[in-house]
């Protein structure tokens, strides 16, 4: 004879990886230090144990040293991946610094410029010694100028390892899942804005490194090349199939001509996949 109860098992949730502190169990935060389970772990450049933060530029950043991180922690150990997030954190650091050595100097130029203009009006001073006083604040004008030319530069060079970073975690995704996935799905997975997904597919379709297929309803879904003829599809995502029934074994009949390699079937079924090739 056995006792017991009606109650629930307990479930028990590891606790925080950053303060020990008890996670909750339907939002995934922790209570203590608020961190994100999702987004907690070993960052691949300090290689410390911290929380990933959303950031403007580099969309996720190391809640320790500031460098570019993903959320994926499979595809952030990736050497490839890891080393265009360096390179992403290493090009938005230069492009901080010259957008401060740009404002720096932009207001140092003109502050300089209207001392000259005061000293002239003051003292009347000739257009020579005006033009030599006057020579030092241009400089630094035209110097901020080449610094913000290059800061841009610099944030166009972020951008781009980034999308560098996120296209090879896509591919990494969706040459390891077992099903075909959409863009949102994609976006939903690497936590960044469809809009962003969409674009990165793009790309990544024009170069051949993955394929796309349309679903019954009308749903774009994408798949890594080569993986096509093994990739399973869910209940949800089923590619769209036109089967064309051609008669073969009749038609050869009629001519006259036998087919040695036919074994007694009447028609034949020809599948095709709407897919870019």
């Amino acid at each position: 004879m056995t006792t017991g109860s009606n109650s629930q098992p307990l479930q028990v949730t590891s606790p925080c990886a950053l303060c020990g502190g008890v996670i909750d169990s339907t939002s995934n935060v922790c209570s203590r230090c608020g961190a994100d389970v999702d987004s907690v772990g070993r960052c691949s450049h300090c290689h410390a144990v911290a929380s990933a933060q959303r950031h403007k530029e580099l969309l996720w950043k190391c809640s320790v040293c500031g460098a570019a991180r993903m959320t994926a922690r499979r595809c952030e150990d990736i050497p490839a991946i890891s080393n265009s997030l360096r390179d992403a954190t290493h090009a938005h650091r230069l492009a901080g610094m010259s957008r401060v050595a740009t404002a720096i100097g932009a207001c140092a130029g003109l502050l300089g410029l209207l001392l000259v203009l005061a000293v002239k009006s003051v003292f009347s001073t000739g257009e020579l010694v005006t033009s030599v006083m006057a020579s030092l604040p241009l400089l630094a004008i035209i110097l901020s100028a080449i610094g913000w030319a290059k800061s841009q530069r610099l944030a166009k060079t972020r951008d781009a390892n980034l999308d560098n970073a996120y296209a090879l975690a896509i591919v990494e995704l969706l040459s390891q899942g077992s099903s075909a996935a959409t863009s949102g799905q994609l976006a939903a997975a690497l936590r960044i804005e469809p809009r962003r997904a969409e674009g990165l597919l793009a790309s990544l379709n024009v170069r051949d490194d993955i394929e796309s297929e349309v679903t019954d309803d009308g749903q774009l879904v994408y798949l890594a090349r080569g993986n096509s003829r093994n990739m399973r599809f869910d209940q949800s995502v089923q590619p769209v199939t036109e089967r064309l029934r051609v008669p073969d074994a009749s038609a050869g009949a009629e001519d006259g001509i036998s087919d040695p390699n036919q074994d007694g079937s009447t028609v034949k079924t020809q599948v095709s996949s709407v897919a870019k090739t």
